[in-house]
């Protein structure tokens, strides 16, 4: 009888056990990395650079310079972060001087 207990005690343990490991890897390895950030806010970081692109140039007594803009989007987060292309728009404008404006 003594052993019956003990060998179904046994067994129970490592039922018991294995459940508790599994609870530990899914608190370790999907809650706390993969449901934990994807709570936190996501947010992107924008760089802008601004060198020149060139030599002055004087057009009709107005000097322009030409600048080169760099933007750089980092996602400074574990946070998974889409951008739409729907959503960034790049253009560029040529200012001219037309006439006594």
């Amino acid at each position: 009888m003594a052993s019956s207990f003990r060998t179904i005690f046994k067994e129970w343990l490592e039922i018991v056990a294995v459940l508790v490991a599994a609870g530990w890897a899914l608190w370790t390895f999907y809650f706390a990395e993969v449901l934990k950030p994807e709570q936190t806010r996501g947010y992107l970081q924008l760089v802008l650079d601004v060198t020149k692109a060139g030599a002055p140039h004087v057009i009709e007594g107005t000097a322009f310079l030409p600048i080169k803009i760099d933007v750089r989007a980092t996602n400074p987060t574990k946070r998974k972060l889409e951008v739409s292309s729907a959503y960034v728009e790049v253009y560029g404008d040529r200012f001219v001087k037309t006439g006594d404006d």
